[in-house]
């Protein structure tokens, strides 16, 4: 199999569709993940640990110490605690397949870079 044409593994893919479906108008600003803050889908553990009692370790620290969690998580299927760290556009994800992906900027590109080239 060719390198582009490799899968994802079934785990990973189980959990980006799931948590894309579920959560996609949800995403939180959190700490919980890394001490630092980043936006990420809404899960069991941004709700936890974005509690008021939550105590949340400075970087690098808590990045150690989720590390670990995510690592025991994964093992166990536990998708409810893994980081899913996201941009602020995760609601406008189309594709779950590269090759869906780029067969749609193949055949869009030249109709963008016509409608520009008209406004000039």
């Amino acid at each position: 199999m060719r390198r582009s044409q490799r899968q994802v593994p079934p785990m990973l893919a189980r959990q980006a569709r799931c948590c894309v479906r579920i959560y996609a108008a949800s995403t939180t600003l959190t700490k919980a993940f890394t001490g630092r803050l980043a936006r990420s889908l809404t899960n069991r553990m941004t709700r936890e640990m974005n509690h008021g009692d939550s105590h949340i370790a400075p970087y690098p620290v808590q990045a150690w110490f989720m590390g670990s969690l995510a690592k025991l998580a994964v093992g166990q299927g536990r998708e409810d605690f893994g980081s899913l760290s996201t941009g602020q556009s995760v609601v406008l994800i189309r594709h779950d397949n590269a090759r869906e992906l780029m067969d749609e900027l193949v055949r869009e590109t030249p109709k963008v870079l016509c409608r520009v080239c008209l406004r000039e």
